[in-house]
């Protein structure tokens, strides 16, 4: 797959800015997209849902291509 990568910020971040950060750092590692979420989806034992995470990059994915698309 696609690498992405779910963001929480405390201070105010440009999408271009964290991908010139990770692209500095990563190289070719560098995630391809980014998402940014208020928090990330936990389990009760504190673990990420990845599966989670996954559905919510592909909302946030196909409601960018219906904008684009307007």
């Amino acid at each position: 797959g696609v690498p992405i990568a779910a963001i929480v910020t405390k201070s105010a971040v440009s999408e271009n800015e964290l991908f010139a950060y990770c692209r500095s750092i990563l190289g070719a590692h560098a995630p391809h997209g980014l998402m940014f979420v208020s928090k990330l989806p936990r389990n009760a034992m504190g673990k990420v849902l990845k599966n989670e995470l996954s559905r919510l990059f592909l909302q946030e994915r196909a409601k960018r291509q219906s904008d684009n698309q307007q």
